[in-house]
């Protein structure tokens, strides 16, 4: 089973539309909340026992690459499940999820919806 679950950030940046992605991305390293937004549900995933990848992408080769190492066999491993963070700020970063939810659809992944979720691994 192969699943994508999307976690929206809202907090707006102070960029125009046109701004270069590294200024934004600057920004966003050193937005307090959105850090611990995101540390505390890499906290919960990795008490379950999960694995945890963490880095801002949009090409697909590069999240072809880096799910690809997720789906490499392991004994006993039923599921793997992204969790995307979607920065919904800017449009540079909202483009930057639609390119990635064509590649996680491509590699045959599942959105799951919040309420779908359960963090418990499959019998």
């Amino acid at each position: 089973m192969l699943e994508c679950v999307p976690r929206y950030l809202p907090a707006r940046t102070a960029f125009p539309e046109d701004a270069a992605i590294q200024d934004i991305f600057r920004q966003l390293s050193s937005d307090v909340t959105r850090t611990a937004t995101i540390a505390d549900e890499i906290e919960k995933v990795f008490a379950q026992g999960g694995k945890v990848l963490a880095m801002p992408i949009s090409w697909e080769g590069t999240l072809q690459q880096y799910a690809g190492r997720l789906h490499r066999e392991q004994a006993g491993k039923q599921c793997v499940r992204i969790i995307d963070f979607i920065d919904a700020g800017h449009p540079s970063l909202l483009r930057m999820w639609e390119r990635r939810q064509r590649g996680y659809q491509a590699m045959g992944y599942r959105m799951v919806a919040t309420g779908e979720l359960n963090l418990e691994p499959p019998a």
